[in-house]
């Protein structure tokens, strides 16, 4: 089902049962629908999967996730199949990698036309910083200073303990002098 919401905070809660009501499962989760009016910079949610062969798969998995191809259409023999749909998740296995995306929305561009952004991953454990990449600059052409920009990456899990975690992803407008962020918890088991 579809639920038409307006800008702002939510907090989303979602129960399912089979049809004999003897396996239950639920969910909650926090959702910011962005004020795309105000015309400033906006973030997505951040989007984590295990990491997969090539950090691309990331993408055109969440777009094949996003975009499913419509019944009725014929496919072509020949061509690649499609990525598979994302399997997003939150728990790791110890030594490995996650993916992470996120978009950035209504990137400010320079009377050039383009535009820049800055990306600043933190990662935190038990409240306390405890790793914190370099800002990476992000330079935008004018094609895609109007478009919504995907920030991917993988981050290597390898030197964490089994636990729970938290990843904030901090995006600023260098054109616009406005930084947004987003965080999401994970665990390493």
């Amino acid at each position: 089902n579809v639920v038409p919401l307006g800008p702002g905070t939510y907090h989303v809660r979602l129960a399912v049962a089979d049809g004999e009501m003897t396996l239950l499962g639920s969910a909650f989760d926090w959702l910011e629908v962005p004020d795309f009016n105000e015309k400033s910079l906006q973030l997505s949610s951040i989007f984590l999967a295990e990491a997969g062969a090539d950090l691309s798969d990331l993408y055109n998995a969440l777009a094949a996730t996003l975009q499913p191809a419509e019944a009725g259409n014929a496919k072509d023999k020949s061509a690649e199949p499609p990525p598979s749909p994302l399997q997003p998740t939150r728990r790791f296995k110890a030594g490995s990698s996650l993916d992470f995306l996120l978009f950035a929305y209504q990137v400010q561009a320079n009377a050039q036309g383009t535009g820049a952004l800055s990306i600043q991953i933190t990662l935190f454990s038990g409240g306390k910083k405890i790793y914190a990449a370099p800002p990476n600059e992000m330079p935008l052409s004018a094609e895609q200073a109007g478009q919504p920009v995907p920030c991917l990456a993988r981050l290597p899990l390898a030197t964490y303990a089994p636990g729970e975690y938290e990843l904030r992803i901090e995006v600023t407008d260098q054109i616009a002098r406005r930084t947004r962020a987003r965080t999401i918890p994970f665990s390493i088991q």
